[in-house]
């Protein structure tokens, strides 16, 4: 066995011993680690390391605390989060150095996983991630977070270096012109700029902005996803805007339940760049503080009643959520606790639906309400609006 299994075997042995303080258990341990030569036996001693850590009580007291969601407490910020993990129980503590312990075996073994991972890593991996499946899946995520990152920044390091060419470039051909040279560019196509763009769409967001229609996303589901599905989210709000304010007859979005500060309002302001010069209002106060109640009607899939035009004079309220996980009916449990109008999408009435979920990406169902009020026909409008592999011709 080469030195770096037996370094493996070492160290896992030696945390074992401070984690669970049994002999008997860090011989069986140490004896299924330092018996794997190849990488994915390595991979089963991990696995069967964390099911006999699994047969200590406190190992199921811990479990347990984490799957109830006991000390659940969720960071905004990377201080908050040294801080919660520098406050975490005992037993959690133990759990964090099992997870700090498989990720370098992981990391060792040439596993996908981050070169780097913060404390709001080992915190989301301590809240939201207790199976081995889920943790490499958020590894892989991170690792191509990371890359891309990387990727970025040496691609803006080579257009960098290129535009300081092409200057150099110039500067050389007009010294060699002469003084008496013609310096002149072609002007025949004069280039738009998107903040011109932007000031000409924007006109009729503005008018919407003021006698509606208004559409409410409901941002209050934050707690039910996890980080990769809120970036997901933001970005089709970002898809959302654009499909809006190129509309000629846009809605006006609302951004209800969004808390000052937190982690939906960061990531949203990473998604659009410059949030506070969009025409959107974003909020923390509730819809129902803003728009009377019997205006309210909840976009739900599960939604028993069929939604039969599109009203201007009702305030749609959309879920503002991507959960690939679970598929609960989240937003019809909200609307029915707040005593609110449900509808959906007549989508089986018009269209044989062949492939995937009926809980459409918020882009679609945005471009089904704006194609809905120009076209009036339900089934042109989920032709145009959906992806052609979802239902049949």
């Amino acid at each position: 066995m080469s030195c770096a299994l037996r370094a493996f075997s070492s160290c896992i042995a030696l945390n074992l011993r401070t984690l669970s303080g049994k002999t008997c258990l860090e011989k069986q341990v140490h004896k299924c680690v330092s018996q794997s030569l190849h990488r994915h036996q390595i991979q089963r001693s991990i696995t069967f390391a964390q099911y006999l850590l699994s047969a200590s009580p406190e190992f199921e007291t811990v479990q347990s605390k984490i799957v109830t969601g006991e000390h659940k407490v969720v960071a905004s910020s990377s201080d908050d989060a040294t801080k919660i993990l520098s406050e975490l129980p005992p037993d959690e503590q133990k759990r964090l150095k099992v997870l700090r312990l498989e990720y370098d075996v992981l990391f060792s073994t040439g596993v996908r996983v981050p070169d780097t991972m913060i404390d709001d890593d080992w915190l989301t991996l301590l809240q939201k991630h207790v199976t081995l499946h889920s943790r490499k899946r958020y590894y892989m995520y991170l690792f191509k977070k990371e890359k891309a990152k990387q990727n970025e920044k040496r691609k803006r390091k080579q257009h960098a270096k290129e535009a300081e060419e092409r200057r150099t470039r110039k500067q050389e051909e007009l010294e060699a012109a002469g003084p008496d040279a013609i310096k002149f560019k072609n002007t025949f196509l004069l280039m738009i700029q998107e903040s011109t763009m932007n000031r000409f769409w924007y006109n009729n967001v503005f008018r919407a902005m003021v006698d509606g229609p208004h559409i409410v996303f409901d941002f209050s589901y934050e707690r039910h996803m996890t980080e990769r599905e809120l970036t997901n989210l933001c970005t089709q709000m970002q898809l959302c805007h654009q499909l809006n304010k190129t509309n000629r007859q846009p809605f006006h979005f609302h951004f209800c339940n969004v808390p000052s500060g937190s982690l939906t309002e960061s990531k949203l302001q990473v998604a659009f760049g410059n949030l506070p010069s969009c025409p959107i209002t974003l909020t923390s106060q509730h819809y129902s503080e803003i728009y009377p109640k019997e205006k309210l009607v909840y976009l739900s899939p599960n939604a028993p009643k069929v939604m039969d035009c599109v009203d201007d004079d009702d305030v749609y309220i959309i879920g503002a959520i991507v959960d690939k996980a679970v598929e609960d009916p989240l937003t019809l449990a909200r609307a029915k606790e707040e005593k609110l109008r449900t509808v959906r999408f007549p989508i089986d009435k018009h269209i044989r639906w062949v492939q995937g979920s009926k809980s459409l990406p918020l882009n679609h169902v945005i471009n089904i309400l704006l194609e809905m009020k120009v076209t009036g026909d339900w089934k042109e409008t989920f032709v145009k609006s959906l992806p052609k592999r979802k239902y049949a011709s």
